[in-house]
This record gives C-alpha cells, structure tokens and sequence, in this order.
C-alpha cells in the first residue's frame, strides 16, 4: 500500500508539473501524502472540484478500489453555508 501511494502522488505530481504548475507534495511518513497546486486567481469550486476528480481518475490504475480525496470535497457549499 505504501509503495503504491507514493507512485500515484509522484505520477500526480508529475502530471500538474506537465500542465504548468509547480505543485508541493509533502508526506508525514505514515503512507499518506498531500499534493498542493497553488492557483493565481479565484476558481469556482464546481470548477475546481471537477479538476481534482479528473486529476485522479487514473487511480484505478494504481491500485485503488474507490476514488482518492480531493479538495474541495464536493462541488458546491450547502445551502446552511457548511463545506469544503
């Protein structure tokens, strides 16, 4: 499992280093990693959201049996103003 997740976040990263970012991938050691991709300007969060999701869509392909986190969680804030 571990090895596997640092083949999908070095594969991430190298994907948003591809598309002209110059993302941050940190890890605390315990298997998990987090991939951050700084952004210019305000982006929507359905916008954002979908980029993630498409972003990750290959993670099948290394092993995962359900899509992996991304951030925003959801696409939209509920209506009581509560989300990612």
């Amino acid at each position: 499992m571990l090895e596997r997740n640092r083949r999908h976040a070095e594969h991430l990263y190298c994907n948003l280093a591809a598309l002209g970012f110059r993302p941050l991938l940190s890890s605390w050691g315990g298997g998990s990693y987090h991939l951050e991709a700084l952004l210019s300007s305000d982006v929507p969060g359905a916008v954002l959201h979908s980029f993630g999701r498409w972003l990750v869509s290959d993670a099948c392909e290394f092993g995962f049996a359900a899509a992996v986190e991304v951030f925003p969680k959801q696409a939209l804030v509920a209506p009581d103003g509560f989300g990612n």
